[in-house]
């Protein structure tokens, strides 16, 4: 990968997934960054970038201003990126003085006598920590190790983080568990599209990031030992009718849920569709053909998909356990253009996991994953051929549809699918 794109997914990430940073923090993350584009060598760190791609990362910045609702530290984060870039076109000129200036601008002034530490305002005692994201560290964790990574390594690592996206991408690496950890592996192992070979390898590379940001300081337990698999299953299983039952009148009583929250868990009942693929749906995402509404999950704009047979369209079937079609518009056109539609912060994944853990059981058998095994579960029991409901729920085969919860279908098809299926 470039490292120009490395860098602008870097800046954007923070930026967006921190409004609460202090400006200390951003500088940092700044200063950091500013380092790795003076220190490393042209040739390697910008992959033979013309300088004209720089100025594309600092116009994708600029769109970020244009677009985005930001706080002051974040529209002044944004402007110091923007004045990095422009001084690493002048390195690439042979100039490296704007660079270094940044650098040193970017350097906190140490007190002159550490006996007698400056007073911490009330302000930034009460000033919550940023949100570190699993994807932010991976980020963080590549634009450091890139540079002396070859570049077969760098697009290993790629795949390994967009296989991920699904599962941990929005974890908080400030309150993960060894839980979360245990679930992703079940989750891995129950997609049925990795040997064990592969779940080891993926976990080998959660656990390599994980400890660079321990050595970091970024993160600070490691919950990532011992989970290799050594002949152990995963005893995760598909929602009981009663369960089913439980979780749609908990919909309409739990305070804990957020509007958004209600209907990402129902258009996940009506869908079977993955965690990772719900929560990165925009308005956009969200269409109608010949009179049925449906939700298009496709990889463009840098969506993240487990593969390419997870591209479908997936209809929304009105009434389905208590789904009502004209209050899901009513709700969406309320909804902001261009942004995730269900996910509200980086916390929304585990939010809509612990709903489930609440009205269910917290044994770590069920999760929001546990919706596609119900509705392989309820087709089978339907008749529903294999392909069918493999072309809703995006598997390559009817025996991992039904093994574990196809071919394309149309959209009417679909529709006449969900129906049976659900109503």
């Amino acid at each position: 990968m470039k490292h120009q794109e490395i860098y602008n997914s870097a800046v954007r990430t923070f930026i967006v997934n921190n409004p609460e940073a202090c400006w200390d923090e951003m500088r940092d993350y700044l200063r950091d960054l500013a380092e790795s584009l003076l220190m490393g060598k042209p040739d390697e760190f910008w992959d033979g970038v013309e300088i004209s791609t720089i100025d594309d990362s600092r116009e994708a910045l600029m769109d970020l201003v244009a677009t985005a609702e930001l706080s002051l530290n974040q529209h002044k984060a944004i402007i110091k990126a923007q004045e990095i870039l422009k001084a690493s076109k002048e390195r690439l000129r042979g100039n490296a003085g704007p660079l270094l200036a940044l650098v040193e601008e970017f350097t906190p002034i140490e007190p002159l006598s550490p006996q007698a530490p400056l007073p911490v305002s009330v302000s930034q005692v009460a000033s919550p920590a940023p949100v570190l994201t699993f994807d932010d560290l991976y980020q963080k964790y590549l634009a450091e190790n890139s540079i002396n990574m070859k570049k077969s390594t760098i697009s290993d690592h790629n795949t390994i983080r967009r296989r991920l996206s699904e599962y941990i991408a929005h974890l908080n690496m400030g309150t993960y568990t060894r839980e979360d950890m245990t679930e992703l592996r079940a989750d891995l192992i129950e997609s049925g599209n990795y040997a064990d070979a592969s779940v080891n390898k993926i976990l080998q590379k959660v656990s390599a990031v994980v400890n660079w940001g321990i050595n970091s300081g970024l993160v600070q337990n490691d919950y990532t030992k011992g989970l290799k698999l050594k002949g152990v299953r995963n005893n995760r299983r598909a929602f009981t009718d009663a369960e089913m039952s439980t979780l749609i009148t908990a919909l309409t009583t739990d305070k804990n849920l957020t509007l958004a929250q209600q209907w990402a868990i129902r258009v996940g009942m009506i869908t079977g569709v993955r965690i990772g693929e719900l929560l990165q749906l925009t308005k956009a995402d969200i269409q109608e053909e010949d009179g049925i509404t449906f939700i298009d999950i496709h990889d463009n704009n840098a969506k993240g998909l487990k593969n390419k047979t997870s591209i479908r369209k997936v209809p929304l079937t009105d009434g389905a356990y208590g789904f009502s079609l004209d209050k899901f518009h009513a709700w969406l056109e309320r909804q902001r253009d261009g942004e995730d539609v269900f996910r509200e912060h980086s916390r929304t994944y585990s939010d809509l996991n612990a709903f489930i853990k609440r009205h269910t059981t917290s044994s770590g058998e069920v999760s929001f994953h546990s919706l596609r095994h119900y509705m392989a579960t309820r087709a089978r029991a339907r008749g529903v051929s294999e392909a069918d409901v493999g072309g809703v729920l995006g598997h390559a085969s009817g025996e991992v549809t039904f093994g574990l919860y196809g071919s394309t279908v149309s959209m009417q098809r679909s529709s006449e699918v969900l129906k049976i299926v659900l109503l």
